[in-house]
């Protein structure tokens, strides 16, 4: 109720332009060519739509159907949503969010030191991402360049940390590749929730690329800390 007579006590239109105009000239590239100036403040505006609160702060993978925040989306997106935006604060919320959700309940958990496939409104958190957790490490390391906040090394540091822990201990093969489920990919379908809706093996191409980047990027976040 209170907030309620807060937003009747003001003109909360203009607020709400002001709030958007502040959200789209935070960063900005401007050109002579007009048309691409307008093209690129509504992609800016219609990334920031998907920014919400509903599950703490995330990013929504799509609408209709992907009204959630899934972990392979939600950093996918991060750069392009919120840093080239400027909007650092949010997009530190958004990691915290996630780092939050880490499973570290049991070493002998499979998906020990992973943060979640999905959050979602009445299911439960699920797990059953390879590639999600390598990606939240990397745009960790893209959050920091962007925003010069080099001591959030020493809040991401033990995520990353848990997370080589468990990929060592369950999916790591004598060479070095990071294997994984049929579906635990960005292909995730399962017929019945079992069957592999489209099986890539248990080594696909980007994963290993995706695990390279994450222990490059802890290597770094690293010697920050020395």
């Amino acid at each position: 109720l209170d907030q309620a007579r807060e937003l009747a006590a003001i003109d909360s239109w203009n607020a709400e332009l002001a709030a958007v105009y502040r959200r789209l000239t935070s960063s900005h590239l401007w050109t002579s060519d007009v048309e691409y100036n307008r093209a690129l403040v509504w992609a800016k505006a219609s990334a920031g739509s998907f920014v919400v609160e509903e599950f703490g702060k995330g990013i929504w993978a799509g609408l209709p159907w992907f009204r959630d925040n899934w972990g392979r989306d939600t950093f996918i997106s991060l750069p392009g949503t919120l840093l080239v935006a400027g909007r650092f604060d949010e997009a530190k919320t958004v990691l915290e969010n996630f780092a939050r959700y880490q499973k570290l309940d049991a070493l002998s958990a499979r998906d020990y030191g992973r943060i979640p496939n999905r959050v979602a409104a009445g299911d439960k958190i699920i797990y059953n991402t390879v590639d999600g957790t390598p990606w939240m490490i990397r745009e960790a390391l893209e959050y920091m360049r962007y925003s010069g906040d080099a001591e959030y090394a020493r809040t991401i540091l033990p995520l990353i940390r848990e997370y080589v822990k468990g990929a060592r201990t369950h999916w790591l093969d004598q060479e070095g590749f990071l294997t994984h489920d049929d579906a635990d990919t960005w292909m995730d379908a399962r017929i019945a929730g079992k069957q592999a809706w489209s099986p890539r093996g248990n080594r696909a191409v980007e994963i290993q690329a995706l695990w390279f980047t994450a222990l490059e990027a802890g290597a770094r976040d690293g010697r920050r800390q020395r």
